[in-house]
């Protein structure tokens, strides 16, 4: 197995890394200088127990890079227009996008998120037994799509 599958906080080494990486890094991430006054184990950072902390600003980042690296790299793009367009439209946009059948994979073979992901509708009901719509698979969308077709094939007499 890889770390990744035996270690939940990968690629941290537990919890307290990974709350304290969520920190440096929401909203935006934070400066070298943050990282190395409050999230360094050192003689400075006496508030910092063992192991809670990381070993330099260098490998605080490349574990924020083993982050967006593990399911493919960034690609950048460019759309624009195929037609004559308003003035007030822009002539191109960039933007980033990564392989999504590799994003899919990782999604699902990700084992942390096993409790997580639903694979089949479910019909959900309130203590009043009325129909309860939360998630796009609790809607009845999933059923005509997912169940419906599979109940008419079963049940075809040939």
């Amino acid at each position: 197995m890889t770390p990744r599958e035996t270690n939940q906080y990968w690629p941290f080494d537990n919890i307290h890394q990974w709350k304290l990486a969520q920190r440096l890094v929401l909203p935006n991430i934070h400066p070298k200088a943050d990282v190395l006054n409050f999230a360094v184990n050192n003689e400075e950072n006496s508030f910092l127990q063992p192991g809670r902390g990381f070993k330099n600003p260098a490998d605080f980042y490349s574990r924020l890079d083993a982050l967006t690296d593990y399911d493919g790299k960034w690609s950048r793009g460019i759309a624009g227009p195929r037609t004559v367009t308003e003035s007030w439209m822009p002539q191109a946009v960039d933007f980033e996008y990564k392989d999504t059948f590799a994003v899919m994979k990782d999604l699902l073979t990700d084992i942390r998120l096993k409790e997580h992901i639903t694979y089949k509708p479910k019909k959900i009901k309130n203590l009043s037994g009325e129909r309860v719509y939360s998630e796009l698979w609790s809607g009845d969308w999933w059923w005509r799509v997912h169940v419906v077709p599979h109940m008419k094939s079963f049940l075809r007499v040939g």
